[in-house]
């Protein structure tokens, strides 16, 4: 979206930061940015794969607040 190119940089920036840190190099830790493709319309489906991908042990953030309450379901779904 529009504007969003300074906040995307800065996460960008971060990830490569804490990837280059000894501790996430010792522990293997990986941090990748994931971009939702402007053809997705429903964020659900893009949390559902991250959610169920065993090698993924965390989220941070959204760009959009009101995607982040639309996966909420999913994001809650422990089973």
């Amino acid at each position: 979206r529009p504007g969003m190119a300074p906040l995307v940089a800065g996460v960008e920036l971060a990830a490569a930061e804490l990837a280059a840190s000894p501790e996430a190099r010792r522990r293997g830790v990986t941090f990748v940015v994931h971009r939702v493709p402007p053809t997705v319309t429903a964020s659900t489906r893009v949390i559902e794969e991250l959610r169920d991908d065993p090698a993924v042990i965390g989220l941070v953030g959204d760009a959009s607040s009101a995607r982040v309450l639309e996966a909420l379901p999913a994001l809650e779904d422990r089973d």
